[in-house]
């Protein structure tokens, strides 16, 4: 209270900039200053109720916000890079902004999480048959079982290593092999069904004959009448 220097605003400072800086089209050098903060702002028009995206850069140091000095581009329907760089920061229409963004993002099927550059590929190692040659390679292939093995070989869970893939395919490839057995299982099924029905006749007929065994049929049972 009472001080004018003191700044009452919420902000909020990565300290893992660089999925942020990648996704605002961010590629600094090496040299990145200590500190530094994006500040993105939802700011709506009165008139139109339109909504904007505006981006500022700043670094920790003395000095107001000043308009982002990187190549930040909005991105229009027809996928052209438009200029939105004002004296108060970048600014852009929202659609403009989330479609700049969402083109930032991976096209790698591994995911952002298993995917490797080149260079950390060679150094892990892990494209060969076999146990774990590293144990950055054994953490990864943990991680990322379906990425880590070489091409027609899987991850085997028991012992941490990549093995051949057995495929049968020439038994899938023979097509008299695939016949007969597709004939084998229905002649079993209708096997089934007759045996289902065949055996209650068999056991009716057997239930009948026990019932009238103590009546032979050349008997002639008559009335008596009453004495």
């Amino acid at each position: 209270e009472g001080d004018a220097n003191r700044n009452t605003k919420m902000m909020m400072q990565y300290a893992h900039r660089v999925p942020i800086q990648t996704a605002l089209g961010h590629d600094p050098s090496d040299a990145t200053p200590l500190g530094e903060t994006f500040l993105v702002d939802l700011l709506r028009d009165d008139a139109t109720n339109a909504y904007f995206v505006r981006l500022r850069y700043a670094a920790a140091a003395n000095g107001a916000p000043a308009a982002a000095f990187f190549p930040f581009r909005c991105l229009s329907a027809a996928d052209v890079p438009t200029d939105a760089t004002t004296a108060d920061g970048v600014i852009c229409p929202f659609d403009d902004f989330a479609r700049f963004v969402e083109s930032s993002s991976g096209t790698s099927a591994a995911g952002a999480a298993c995917y490797l550059d080149e260079e950390t590929r060679k150094k892990f190692g892990c494209s060969v048959e076999g146990a774990a040659p590293s144990p950055e390679c054994a953490r990864y292939r943990a991680m990322c079982p379906a990425q880590a093995c070489p091409g027609g070989q899987v991850y085997d869970v028991r012992d941490d290593s990549c093995k051949p893939r057995v495929v049968l395919s020439d038994v899938i490839s023979n097509g008299a092999g695939v016949a007969v057995g597709i004939a084998a299982v229905v002649l079993g099924f209708l096997l089934s069904l007759f045996l289902m029905h065949l055996c209650p006749m068999l056991c009716l007929t057997k239930g009948a004959s026990e019932m009238h065994g103590d009546c032979p049929g050349d008997v002639e049972v008559s009335a008596v009448p009453r004495q």
